[in-house]
């Protein structure tokens, strides 16, 4: 087994004296080594193009478009990243208590210690699961964005908001198992890395215990032990959900998307996404195309090749 170790850096992000808050816009992210990096303030990320995986909690966690991630101060982490493209994100940072210094904010302790102590809140959140926080944040971009009058008290109640939102959230958040190992993590992650990268190609057990120089057997007791998924079965999670982000992004036929994250058979393909989803890629597409109707939103989709 290679030797690897974890690198730490700290990141400080200079922020505005009368309104400590960053707007990051388009900010591309690729593929990068095991440097993990913490910042000064909150972080908040949308992911506007691309999926990939990143490293937090002794956790590696799957994003795709729309997602939101939430990173708090001194909390390390990092980006692992298909090299083509890269992922395209939005971020805030946010100084909380610099922002509401004269807001009474240490009158809810349970917030400063939300802020400052290890955090048992999920890092990232779907945005179709999750849209009251996905429409708060939404609203803080905009805010931010366009400026317009009495903005900055706006965006400091939004955030004030969200925080509470964030607060009740920690408050019910089941932690996942504490043993996960971060060495165990850092072990499977040459794997990880290959499936994100490759998951369009065929791959089997050997060229994932290769890449991490460990054998097949124990490879795949870490996997289970780490993320609760054998590598094939991250494998195929990886696959359907990419397919499900080009079900609703893109107008590929359904033979198409089912090629295009690395199947074979089409009817594999429908019957894998329907047991893991419980709904058909044509059902979810219909759905998801419903959905959107509502906005006035026009969408062709090719069907073709279903």
């Amino acid at each position: 087994m290679q030797n690897r170790s974890l690198s730490i850096e700290y990141k400080y992000t200079d922020l505005p004296e009368d309104f400590p808050i960053r707007l990051i816009r388009f900010t591309e992210y690729e593929q990068n080594s095991n440097l993990l990096s913490f910042h000064n303030c909150l972080e908040i990320g949308v992911c506007c193009e691309g999926n990939g995986a990143f490293f937090v909690n002794n956790r590696m966690i799957q994003y795709n478009k729309n997602d939101i991630s939430i990173i708090f101060p001194d909390q390390p982490h990092r980006f692992h990243v298909p090299t083509n493209p890269p992922s395209l994100w939005n971020f805030i940072f946010v100084d909380i208590e610099r922002l509401f210094c004269n807001m009474g904010i240490e009158q809810i302790p349970e917030l400063i210690d939300m802020l400052h102590t290890e955090h048992n809140i999920s890092p990232l959140f779907c945005s179709q699961n999750n849209e009251e926080l996905s429409q708060i944040i939404r609203s803080i971009f905009d805010e931010l964005q366009y400026k317009d009058k009495n903005h900055r008290f706006i965006v400091k109640q939004y955030i004030f908001i969200l925080l509470l939102k964030l607060l009740r959230l920690s408050c019910s958040y089941s932690q996942p198992d504490a043993s996960v190992s971060s060495n165990n993590l850092l072990a499977i992650s040459p794997a990880i890395n290959f499936i994100i990268e490759n998951y369009d190609k065929e791959i089997c057990l050997d060229d994932l215990s290769k890449k991490c120089n460990l054998s097949k057997s124990y490879l795949r007791k870490l996997f289970i032990n780490t993320i609760g998924f054998s590598p094939c079965e991250y494998l195929a999670q990886t696959r359907l959900r990419i397919a499900k982000t080009l079900l609703n992004s893109t107008s590929l036929s359904i033979t198409t998307v089912a090629c295009d994250v690395g199947y074979d058979n089409v009817t594999t393909f429908d019957r894998q996404f329907k047991n893991n989803f419980h709904i058909s890629p044509s059902e979810y597409r219909i759905k998801f195309l419903s959905e959107l109707s509502c906005d006035n939103i026009n969408y062709k989709v090719d069907n073709t090749g279903q």
